[in-house]
């Protein structure tokens, strides 16, 4: 991350953390929760994900879908550019990659305002997501 993050918890279960670091308008974001039950790494259980993640972003739209850049051993990944309408009309749009794993999902996400270039550094920030201990 371009700064030290801030580091938001939720108060439902699943508790999951974002942590976030704005530089120049652009927000880099990960955001992760813990499942103590052993889920199921298939497409299905993705699929599910994918659907709870989306439900949560403000009106957005998938542009591109692709396979996660890095994969992650074990995990099912998928790359994403969207383009959402946030509050007030705002227009982002969002690079990134959504993991799914046996105890541990991930999104790591790069946010900037629609028309604007990709951020230089969104490629490199996606692609350095790496798990210390992959077999979770």
């Amino acid at each position: 991350m371009p700064s030290e993050p801030q580091d938001i918890q939720s108060e439902t279960k699943p508790i999951t953390h974002t942590l976030v670091a704005v530089e120049d308008g652009v927000a880099y974001t990960v955001v992760y929760a813990f499942a103590e039950p052993e889920q199921h790494v298939d497409e299905a259980n993705f699929q599910q994900f994918y659907e709870g993640v989306l439900r949560s972003l403000p009106n957005c739209t998938v542009l591109t879908e692709a396979a996660a850049a890095p994969p992650v051993h074990d995990y099912i990944g998928h790359w994403y550019r969207m383009d959402c309408t946030a509050q007030q009309g705002m227009k982002i749009s969002l690079l990134g990659n959504l993991y799914w794993g046996k105890h541990y999902s991930y999104a790591v996400i790069t946010m900037f305002p629609t028309g604007q270039s990709d951020p230089p550094d969104s490629k490199r920030f996606s692609q350095s997501f790496t798990l210390l201990n992959p077999t979770k």
